[in-house]
């Protein structure tokens, strides 16, 4: 008896199965995906330290390794960067001003301190 019982369970467990299965493959029309890619400019940290620069009046901390992005509206603002001043949170000597022409492109750090 245990058995019958265990072979019906077992069975109605399958065509369960079955149906969910059914339902998800149902034909998709054809969908292109593109991987998402951040636009703006990046700033790569390749100097082997952390990082403080200020973007505008924020200041931002960039690890060794490290990425960041700014939009491409702040290049079209021309936004100035700055690195900090020694150890003290101070803006320090300018780096560079953002333009148009920079969104898109990747921007070493050290090539700027």
């Amino acid at each position: 008896m245990q058995k019958s019982i265990i072979l019906v369970l077992l069975a109605f467990s399958l065509v369960g199965t079955s149906f969910v299965g059914a339902n998800i493959t149902t034909k998709q029309p054809n969908v292109i995906l593109t991987p998402q890619t951040k636009t703006g400019v990046q700033f790569i940290n390749d100097t082997g330290r952390e990082v403080h620069i200020y973007i505008g009046s924020s200041r931002t901390l960039i690890g060794k390794n490290g990425v960041t992005y700014v939009s491409c509206a702040d290049c079209a603002a021309g936004k100035k960067v700055f690195r900090q001043r020694n150890d003290i949170i101070q803006k320090g000597s300018l780096m560079l001003v953002l333009d148009a022409s920079m969104c898109g492109k990747k921007i070493k750090l050290s090539q700027y301190l």
